[in-house]
């Protein structure tokens, strides 16, 4: 998602996931099966929804113009800032402003990529929850292996 793109591992088993609701649903669904499907829907949906998060969504024309407008303003500042104060003071109040100001269009990309980037969000809930199915499933069935490898391929 660092790169607004989909995962193909788990495109493999959301495939065999609507395969196997599909071929349940020919062989005559009930309300358990209608739920699945919600349940397979509200899933689908989620995910399309933190691809798009994942994307940015400031226009390249609006990053340059808050660069352009940083420019001008730093530079406004050396133009017109009283002669009679000291030259160290001088320089040090622009390379403050300066720096506060780059790093604040800094910080306005980066947030708006939320998957990568210094301030990226890190899966801790997905690994979590990845974590706790695994151990449920190898105490429910043990010694059997789980559907699919690290990659997301069946096995």
């Amino acid at each position: 998602m660092a790169h607004g793109d989909r995962a193909p591992e788990v495109a493999v088993w959301t495939r065999r996931l609507q395969t196997e609701l599909a071929a349940m649903r020919r062989a005559g669904g009930d309300d358990e099966l209608d739920r699945l499907i919600d349940l397979d829907l509200t899933r689908a949906e989620a995910r399309l929804a933190r691809i798009t998060e994942s994307n940015s969504t400031l226009p390249r024309g609006l990053s340059w113009l808050m660069f352009a407008s940083a420019v001008v303003s730093v530079l406004a500042l050396a133009v017109f800032m009283s002669s009679k104060v000291d030259r160290r003071i001088y320089v040090s109040g622009l390379v403050v402003f300066a720096v506060l100001l780059g790093g604040t269009l800094y910080m306005i990309n980066d947030l708006d990529s939320p998957f990568s980037g210094v301030n990226k969000l890190e899966p801790k809930e997905l690994t979590r929850i990845s974590r706790g199915l695994e151990k449920d499933y190898t105490a429910f069935a043990p010694g059997v292996l789980l559907p699919c490898n690290a990659e997301g391929v069946a096995n």
